[in-house]
């Protein structure tokens, strides 16, 4: 059970992390699919684009650090894992309110 763990988590966090890559190297493309539905305003479609970038690697490194890391690691300074997991969980949901925002901001 705990191989398993470690794989999938270890599996989930890369797929983030990809994806986030991925959405900060072609966030031209996603804009220009974009331009309709959330407006014309390019500028808001870009922070969206870095936004939603940003939440999936922060999101792909907490996954890490609370499913593989412990895990391999147990016996690590709460200081260090728990600074890194508060800074990362925070920066997650500090870009999800940050889109919810710009979204609201250009739908009303």
């Amino acid at each position: 059970m705990r191989a398993l763990r470690i794989v999938l988590g270890y599996l989930w966090s890369v797929v983030l992390l990809l994806i986030g890559v991925w959405l900060w190297r072609h966030h031209a493309e996603i804009i220009a699919g974009l331009g309709g539905v959330l407006g014309d305003d390019p500028v808001v479609l870009m922070r969206l684009a870095r936004c939603a970038s940003v939440f999936a690697v922060s999101g792909g490194l907490f996954v890490y650090m609370f499913l593989v890391a412990d895990d391999l690691c147990p016996n690590a300074p709460m200081t260090l894992s728990g600074f890194l997991r508060f800074f990362t969980g925070t920066l997650a949901m500090g870009t999800l309110g940050w889109s919810v925002w710009l979204i609201c901001r250009v739908v009303v």
